[in-house]
C-alpha cells in the first residue's frame, strides 16, 4: 500500500474517469464526421438525380429514356430523399449526443482540477513534514537568520507587523527556491505559470501510485 492520500486516490480516479470520458467524446466525434460525411454524399446523390429529373423530358423525348426509366428514376429520387431524411435525423441526433458526451467531460475536467488542488494539499504536508523531521534545527536557524538580516526596525506599529512578517515570509520563500531548484528560472516559471506546477504535481502522484 503506497502513501498517496485519500485526495490524491480520489483525483487518480477522476482522472480516469475523464480519460473514459475523453475517449468516449472522440469516438463520438468520428462518428459525427462520418454521418455528416454520409449526409453530404446523399445529399449530391439526389442533387444528381434530380438533374436527371430535370432533364427527363428531353430524354423522354429523345429516346433516350424510357417510361420504365422514368419510373424507376422517380422511385429512386423518393427513395434517395427518405435516406436523406434519415441520414440527418440521426446526424442531429448523434451531434446532439456529441455534445452531451463534451459537456459531461467539460463538468469532469473541472472537478479534476479541484481533485488536484486537494491533492497538492496533501502532497505539500507530506513533503513539510518529511523536511521538517530531517531537518528541523536547520529550517528553524534558516528563518532565525532570515529575520535577523533583514528585519531591523522595531517596535512595529500594528500594520507594520503584518507587512514585516509577509516579507520574512517571502524571503524565506525566495531562499528557499533558490536553494532547491538548480536553475532559479525553474522556480520562478513554477510561480508566475502555475499550470506548470499543477502538472508536475499530477506526474509526481501518477508516479506514486
Amino acid at each position: 500500500m503506497n502513501s498517496s492520500s485519500i485526495a490524491e486516490q480520489a483525483f487518480l480516479a477522476k482522472k480516469t474517469e475523464l480519460q473514459a470520458a475523453q475517449a468516449d467524446e472522440a469516438n463520438k466525434r468520428r462518428e459525427v464526421a462520418t454521418l455528416r460525411q454520409r449526409q453530404h454524399d446523399l445529399e449530391a446523390e439526389l442533387a444528381a438525380l434530380n438533374q436527371r429529373l430535370a432533364q427527363a423530358s428531353n430524354a423522354l423525348a429523345n429516346g433516350d429514356m424510357t417510361s420504365a426509366d422514368y419510373i424507376a428514376l422517380k422511385r429512386s429520387i423518393a427513395d434517395k430523399e427518405l435516406e436523406c431524411e434519415a441520414a440527418s435525423a440521426v446526424f442531429e441526433a448523434q451531434n446532439n449526443a456529441l455534445q452531451m458526451l463534451v459537456d459531461h467531460a467539460r463538468i469532469l475536467a473541472g472537478r479534476l482540477g479541484r481533485h488536484l488542488t486537494d491533492a497538492a494539499a496533501g502532497v505539500k504536508q507530506r513533503a513539510l513534514a518529511a523536511g521538517v523531521a530531517t531537518g528541523e534545527a536547520h529550517l528553524k536557524l534558516f528563518a532565525l537568520a532570515v529575520a535577523a538580516q533583514h528585519l531591523e526596525r522595531h517596535p512595529y506599529t500594528g500594520q507594520e507587523k503584518s507587512e514585516q512578517a509577509q516579507l520574512a515570509y517571502r524571503i524565506i520563500g525566495e531562499e528557499l527556491c533558490k536553494a532547491v531548484f538548480a536553475d532559479e528560472t525553474e522556480a520562478w516559471l513554477f510561480m508566475v505559470e502555475p499550470s506548470r506546477a499543477r502538472i508536475a504535481i499530477e506526474e509526481i502522484i501518477e508516479q506514486a501510485a
